[in-house]
């Protein structure tokens, strides 16, 4: 009796140690499952990032080509402009220039010579860099460099966009093999025996573009009327209310736009895009700093009074073209602002870019500056009438006052402003006389000339004067207006007697040659493979057939301790577990952002599944021999067992 009673102590305990580890392993088991799901999903929405990624770096490639082409010209055409410009201000400044109070004048035009050098400095070296005969840029930009001896493309750039290609058609190509590996992968490193995911073949809607698809990223753009955001619906927002217009601009959409859910990455993503304003009007009589007359190349001569008022009325986005352009505008205002570098630059590369979308048979033109008399205005009047000046330089010096220059008190602290630490480079595109345009300007030296004027503000509080009311009783009433005092100095600086030079051609491809082309989603015919905006349900459409996936694990349901007297009567003679997972995008449903993420989602639509497994045993041998023919076929077997109605009722994972 007592050998009995301890035979069922013993085997109540292991009752319960096994009946303990099935539940853990059952556990166990649904992680392995979300591990497979998430595991093929993530490998899904990696591929299409990174498909995403080699587009985005296809433009980016593409965008610098002209940018870096047009660098050696335009580098040597402002470094020697600046050292021309230097060189004739440091002899104005040898010459003698008049006196002025506090010395201004002298003091803003040796702000504007040092400047000059040391931006000279900086543009020689790399003038002669870049023109130096031991480099050739057209191993990074040209499609074609003659006696490379190979077939184009023979530049770096277009090469490496080629690549990009190639590496993203191999992605696509094996995706469904990794798919199913990353999913088997990641469970057996949650102990499971068996796993894989449902469809046996997953893809993506894509199709090879061509290189004109790149023409809108680049070249052409998106103008959003309205306040643009980007939420997708399924994460809790709701389409913003706005209206996009596709059209001409500064690139940043993508050539397979739908609005509003295939908006591109640029925008969306990246936000890469700008105020667009519109006019309230003109406010005069009140200085502003949209006439900001501080710094070279203002487009303002002297700092008259008013202000146009303005305000947003949407967005305009922009591309990875007139994003580098950006880069290279901001160094140019911080370092190079006394060159007319960006301008150059800017120039060349717009007429190279026209190139690559808009083929012409005649090389297109760029002024190449010859600057000229940068020391004598009366030899360059002799040319003046020769049609051969293109461009006139004058350094302009202002001093804004309240008080007259006539009085004691002219520039005394409080009530005037100069712009002495920044001058203007004022140069009109033409010959520009002083003594025929400006005839109230006094020639006060060689070659100085001074120009007196007088306008009216309300309120300049630099020059200390503020807003006054004609009624002391009535504040809100109109207000005084008070004169300021403008004393302009012009200083000769040149004039521009250049010509024409070619802008070489970087894209010197033949009508044969395969240029690079982007991957794009493939919508299929009449939108039945797109994403619906009017219905983003992940059960419904192409977000079902496409982009869900369901993960199935499988494990062994023998006991560890007694397994002849401990067995599962499932039929299977294992247990298995199953998940299921949409692959979606936030911000834009294209190849173009990455932005694609996978997540966990209630098992659903049982029926369908079923049906899909069933149909996936013909699909086996494109998996590579990730997933066995026969165990494959036993779960299969076993997905039929379990009724609809059972998994909508129990499924709640």
């Amino acid at each position: 009796m007592a050998l009995l009673a301890m035979t069922l102590m013993i085997g109540m305990i292991f009752y319960v140690y096994n009946v303990g580890d099935h539940a853990n392993r059952r556990l166990s088991l649904q992680n392995a499952a979300d591990a497979a799901a998430i595991g093929a999903g993530d490998w899904m929405a990696r591929t299409m990032n990174l498909v995403a990624m080699n587009n985005c770096a296809q433009a980016r490639m593409l965008a610098l080509v002209p940018i870096f082409d047009a660098a050696p010209l335009a580098a040597e055409m402002s470094a020697e402009e600046i050292t021309e410009w230097q060189r004739g201000l440091a002899a104005q400044l040898a010459r003698g220039v008049p006196t002025t109070k506090n010395d201004f004048l002298r003091n803003g035009l040796e702000t504007v010579r040092s400047g000059m050098a040391q931006q000279r400095d900086i543009l020689a070296p790399f003038s002669a860099a870049l023109n130096h005969p031991s480099f050739d840029m057209r191993l990074t930009t040209h499609w074609a460099v003659p006696g490379s001896g190979e077939s184009p493309p023979h530049g770096s750039m277009w090469r490496t966009a080629a690549a990009m290609q190639e590496f993203s058609e191999v992605a696509l190509g094996s995706l469904g093999v990794l798919t199913q590996a990353n999913a088997r992968r990641f469970a057996r490193a949650n102990r499971a025996d068996v796993a894989f995911v449902l469809p046996v073949a997953p893809e993506i809607p894509a199709k090879i573009g061509e290189f004109q698809d790149f023409r809108p990223v680049l070249k052409e753009g998106m103008f959003v009327e309205g306040k643009f955001v980007s939420v997708f619906p399924e994460v809790g927002g709701v389409w913003p209310d706005y209206t996009c217009h596709y059209g001409a601009g500064n690139g940043g959409s993508v050539p397979d736009f739908a609005d509003p859910h295939r908006l591109g990455p640029w925008a969306t993503l990246y936000r890469w895009y700008g105020d667009v304003w519109e006019s309230d009007g003109f406010a005069p009589g009140i200085r502003g700093n949209m006439g900001n007359v501080s710094g070279p190349w203002t487009p303002a001569r002297t700092s008259f009074g008013g202000i146009h008022l303005h305000h947003v009325i949407g967005h305009r986005s922009y591309g990875p073209y007139q994003w580098a352009k950006d880069r290279i505008y901001d160094y140019w205002v911080s370092t190079l602002h006394y060159t007319r570098f960006y301008t150059h630059l800017a120039g060349l590369s717009n007429k190279k870019l026209a190139y690559m979308f808009d083929p012409v048979n005649q090389l297109s033109t760029q002024h190449y500056p010859a600057w000229k008399y940068v020391t004598d205005y009366d030899a360059a009047k002799g040319v003046a009438g020769s049609g051969k000046v293109s461009a006139t330089l004058f350094y302009v010096m202002e001093v804004a006052s309240s008080i007259a220059p006539s009085s004691s008190k002219w520039m005394t602290s409080g009530t005037y402003r100069t712009n002495e630490d920044e001058p203007v480079m004022y140069m009109p595109g033409r010959w520009w006389d002083p003594e025929i345009e400006m005839p109230a300007a006094v020639r006060v030296a060689n070659y100085v000339w001074k120009l007196e004027q007088q306008y009216q503000t309300a309120s300049d509080p630099d020059i200390g004067i503020h807003f006054r009311p004609v009624d002391p009783n009535d504040p809100d009433g109109p207000m005084q207006l008070q004169t300021v005092y403008l004393v302009t100095y012009f200083v000769w600086g040149g004039i521009d007697v250049g010509g024409d030079v070619e802008v070489r051609n970087p894209c010197n491809w033949d009508d044969y040659d395969e240029l690079p082309q982007p991957v794009l989603y493939d919508p299929g015919d009449d939108g039945v493979s797109d994403y619906d905006p009017d219905n983003p349900d992940p059960d419904e459409g192409a977000r079902r057939e496409f982009f869900t996936l369901l993960g199935i694990a499988q494990d062994t349901t023998k006991t560890k301790v007694w397994p002849s007297q401990f067995h599962h009567i499932n039929p299977l003679r294992a247990m298995a577990a199953v998940a299921q997972v949409k692959v979606f995008n936030n911000s834009s449903w294209d190849l173009w952002t990455q932005d694609w993420q996978v997540q966990l989602t209630p098992v659903s639509k049982w029926a369908d599944w079923v049906d899909l497994a069933e149909a996936g045993q013909s699909e086996l041998d494109m998996t590579d021999e990730e997933i066995d023919p026969d165990e494959y076929g036993r779960l299969v077997e076993y997905l039929y067992s379990i009724t609809p109605e059972f998994a909508e009722r129990y499924f709640k994972h």
